[in-house]
């Protein structure tokens, strides 16, 4: 029989012939990953367009807007001086404000026929006790006209006796005459007031006197 004969091959040539190998598919796999890492980052850096900024559009000028103006339709504003017109320059006379107001108030509801309830009213609580129960031409019957009193003033003032004053007021009155109101002469009246404790009031009707003259 013969003998088999075999060929002896060094240890550490295997050794190297192995290592060989490894370090060529190791060189292999890590360019792989390099190629693949490389057309990633190029798929974004050139696949993906980046989005352009968007010019701002130029501003179109608006073309002015109109108001149109509003017309009130209120009545027409009147000032003091307009609705005082005609009322005497005269000067505040002397003597107790109060009771001066007292007398030119009582004078322009007692002459101011106008239908209303309150009017009169007003009139009743201006009177002193001392005056009773007196008619007023609120209350007459047929009723008279609508009269309103455009103006009334105190021209004189004065003390009758202790507690009782006298004050005579000028006023002018405006009468509805069916088409239209019309201004009446200036008249003029005497206001008797008695004055108590904590209290002022008018002692009845008012007396008809002569216009005094005004302004001379």
């Amino acid at each position: 029989m013969d003998s088999e004969e075999f060929e002896q091959i060094p240890w550490s040539a295997l050794v190297a012939e192995q290592k060989t190998g490894v370090d060529h598919r190791a060189y292999l796999a890590i360019g792989v990953v390099g190629i693949v890492i490389a057309l990633v980052f190029g798929a974004r850096l050139f696949g993906t367009s980046t989005p352009q900024p968007t010019p701002p559009s130029a501003a179109v000028p608006q073309p002015p807007v109109e108001i149109a103006e509003t017309t009130s339709t209120t009545g027409v504003v009147v000032s003091e001086a307009d609705l005082m017109a005609g009322a005497p320059e005269v000067q505040r006379v002397g003597g107790d404000l109060e009771l001066i107001a007292i007398a030119e108030w009582f004078v322009t509801d007692y002459f101011t026929i106008d239908g209303s309830p309150e009017t009169a009213r007003s009139v009743r609580a201006l009177l002193s006790p001392v005056a009773g129960t007196i008619d007023l031409p609120h209350e007459a019957d047929p009723a008279p006209p609508v009269t309103y009193v455009e103006w009334a003033r105190a021209t004189d003032s004065r003390q009758v006796t202790e507690g009782e004053f006298s004050i005579d007021v000028a006023y002018r009155t405006i009468t509805d005459m069916g088409e239209g109101f019309a201004r009446d002469a200036v008249r003029a009246v005497r206001v008797t007031l008695i004055v108590t404790p904590g209290s002022a009031g008018v002692a009845g009707r008012p007396i008809a006197i002569a216009v005094p003259e005004l302004g001379g």
